[in-house]
């Protein structure tokens, strides 16, 4: 039995928000990777740190699209199941 707790709209919301992470993770290891080519050792600092800061956030944001996933998937499996002819007694 699956209990949704919020709507199809906060689903999407949270989809959109997993999208626009992911971007900010890619680009900041794209960042860090066009700084890598720089030969200077502090520019080698910051580009680990922005490697490693871009892929945090890209954990952050499939974290996010999976749980997302999951949420629309039984959304939408919910919709179709319900009981026919069931009488409640009191």
């Amino acid at each position: 039995m699956v209990l949704r707790f919020y709507s199809q709209f906060f689903s999407q919301a949270s989809k959109a928000m997993g999208f626009v992470v992911m971007a900010v993770g890619l680009g900041l290891v794209c960042l860090g990777l066009l700084i890598i080519l720089m030969p200077r050792l502090f520019a080698y600092i910051v580009a680990a740190g922005l490697i490693g800061l871009g892929l945090v956030i890209l954990t952050v944001a499939t974290k996010i699209l999976w749980a997302a996933h999951k949420a629309g998937r039984y959304a939408s499996a919910d919709d179709r199941t319900y009981r026919v002819k069931v009488r409640v007694v009191d």
